[in-house]
């Protein structure tokens, strides 16, 4: 027997601040860098977004320990819910997008901007 976990949006403020953060990060370094014509911040804003990406999913990796110890007792497995799913793959996202700038920020930017 299985259900699903049900997780409101108010039990994920932090992981959705966290997933904002590591956005306004990247947008702010790239405008800022786009008006100051150089990569420099862009490029370094990779790899914030790609910390936070890490320490998210190291959130998410607790959850899951977590409800697979309360299903021992519980005596059946609870589902992922679906707004923890989201911000999973929202995590997975932002890891790889974090780690295609912090490598390839440079390039990118010169490429396409400058």
């Amino acid at each position: 027997m299985t259900e699903q976990a049900i997780v409101p949006w108010k039990n994920l403020k932090m992981d959705i601040f966290l997933l904002v953060l590591a956005i306004v990060v990247v947008a702010v370094s790239f405008f800022y860098d786009l008006s100051a014509k150089k990569h420099d911040y862009f490029q370094r804003s990779g790899a914030v977004m790609t910390v936070l990406s890490g320490y998210l999913a190291y959130q998410g990796l607790n959850k899951y320990w977590t409800k697979s110890a309360r299903s021992f007792e519980r005596g059946y497995w609870l589902r992922t819910s679906k707004n923890q799913a989201i911000i999973d793959f929202c995590t997975l996202v932002i890891a790889l997008l974090g780690t295609l700038i912090w490598g390839y920020g440079d390039i990118i930017f010169n490429k396409l901007f400058l």
